[in-house]
């Protein structure tokens, strides 16, 4: 399946039907102010002229009535501009352009003004006109310029360069008249920053199999970034301290270990296994032209329930129910790790994704269902939480929402057998736990769950220890997959 960028919102019948649209609204709706302000940059840019709301009109004509044979006419121009020339715009800011209406000598009468496009040109897209009614000229100056604001937000999906058409429609009584738009799309130049959350199947914990050489299929790829972090730290306010989280070389190319720094001086790094977030980036980007930036997360080892070992937990909010943590150390290091690429790079966050649930479904027998009997509940806060309260991108504090559509994906566990041990088949805690996963669409909005129960032996090996965790193979396929599931979730409503 391929995502199809600013189309994929729409379904082919859709795409294809041509809906005569005609919208209207205030440029300094978009930012509650008299100014346009450039996202890209957060500077001021230059102040809108006061933007009259687009009259609705009545569906086109296939046809367009001209006036009578030897009667005075009028014309729609873009001005400055030969015909058939595109107009430029690129997501995230505005873009103006000049309609000239053109009154032939002896055309007297004002022409009313709208905006048609189809869906799929409108996606997204804000416009507005300085005036919807222009009166006649002079017979010194029988043209009328109005201004057609065009500005592109950025949403939840990356884009791709690609052209809309939109339609300026021009009416007098019985004369219609049409002018053709070709809008040629940028998307942001920013970065598509990722999140990766979990215990050590996101970590990534093969036990060997790293092929990073060239051609290699965990070769390194120019556009795919990292954040250097640290290895993981116990120590006291590690969680929340940028010097003890990520390395002063802030950004690298992405390399497995993703969870291990690059210290400084070196070209590669060492350690011979890898996790699914590599191929999970190589997947994405087929549908962006920018790097992508990977904000690795993971601890191996880790849930929700309470642990005597200081690590952490990945509670977003203190409960103290059963048996779960009092504390949030996880989450405050997830916040903190993905503020710094954020901040640094000026991406956009396009997704969390999650590989968790053997730690919870753990220690059945001392445990029993104490500690699963919150897991949903527990991973709907967390992921709520990570929407809200991470550090606002481009988009602005209208993104920063539980609901928001930032797209979470979690996988399924392991369902392996070897020699070392055999998982497939889920006792009471672990099948709660599985449920949580299946069903996570009906915890939250734009969520999506991705199945790796095929990912065993003998088609795919298994990874470090025993089968509780996935070998090189499925963690390239299980990348692949996250992406997938991802696309769904971005479009899930």
């Amino acid at each position: 399946m391929q995502f199809q960028t600013i189309y994929s919102a729409f379904t082919v019948n859709r795409a294809r039907f041509l809906a005569t649209v005609s919208m209207a609204l205030f440029l300094t709706a978009c930012d509650g102010s008299s100014s346009v302000t450039d996202k890209s940059t957060g500077e001021p840019g230059t102040p809108a002229a006061p933007s009259t709301p687009i009259v609705p009109t009545a569906p086109s004509q296939p046809t367009t009535p001209s006036a009578p044979a030897g009667e005075p006419d009028f014309e729609l121009l873009l001005t400055g501009a030969a015909p058939g020339t595109p107009v430029a715009i690129t997501e995230g800011t505005a873009s103006k352009t000049l309609i000239s209406t053109q009154f032939l000598e002896g055309f007297d009468k004002s022409v009313s003004l709208s905006v048609e496009g189809r869906a799929v040109d409108l996606e997204d897209l804000s416009i507005a006109l300085s005036e919807t009614m222009v009166v006649p000229g002079t017979e010194t100056n029988p043209v009328r310029d109005v201004e057609l604001t065009l500005r592109l937000a950025i949403g939840a999906r990356p884009i791709l360069p690609h052209q809309r058409t939109l339609t300026v429609v021009g009416t007098s009584g019985a004369v219609t008249k049409r002018l053709v738009l070709d809008i040629d799309v940028s998307p942001v130049p920013k970065p598509d920053v990722y999140l990766l959350i979990g215990q050590s199947n996101m970590s990534g914990a093969s036990g060997g199999g790293k092929n990073a050489g060239p051609g290699g299929p965990d070769e390194p790829h120019p556009r795919i970034r990292q954040l250097n972090v640290k290895g993981d730290d116990d120590s006291s306010g590690a969680h929340t301290s940028r010097s003890l989280n990520v390395m002063p070389q802030v950004f690298v190319r992405a390399e497995d270990p993703l969870h291990k720094p690059l210290p400084s001086g070196a070209s590669s790094k060492e350690g011979v296994s890898i996790g699914p977030g590599l191929s999970f980036a190589k997947a994405a980007l087929e549908d962006t032209t920018q790097d992508i930036i990977l904000v690795p997360a993971a601890w191996g080892d880790t849930g929700f329930c309470r642990e005597l070992r200081p690590r952490g937990s990945w509670n977003a909010v203190v409960r103290n129910v059963g048996d779960l943590s009092n504390e949030t150390r996880l989450y405050q290091r997830a916040l903190l790790r993905t503020a710094v690429a954020i901040e640094e790079s000026g991406g956009i966050l396009r997704g969390i994704i999650m590989h968790q649930g053997e730690k919870d479904a753990s220690d059945e027998d001392s445990k029993g269902l104490d500690c699963v009997q919150y897991y949903a509940e527990n991973l709907r806060l967390l992921i709520s939480a990570l929407r809200k309260n991470i550090v606002a991108d481009l988009r602005g504090p209208e993104w920063r929402d539980p609901e928001a559509a930032i797209p979470f994906v979690i996988g399924t566990m392991s369902r392996g057998v070897d020699e070392r041990g055999d998982y497939s088949q889920f006792g009471p805690a672990k099948s709660v736990v599985d449920g949580v996963h299946r069903n996570v669409a009906g915890l939250l909005p734009y969520a999506a769950y991705s199945n790796f129960d095929d990912l065993v032996p003998p088609g795919y090996d298994c990874g470090a220890g025993d089968c509780i965790h996935f070998g090189a193979s499925a963690y390239r396929e299980m990348g692949r997959r996250y992406y997938m599931a991802l696309r769904d979730a971005v479009d899930s409503e």
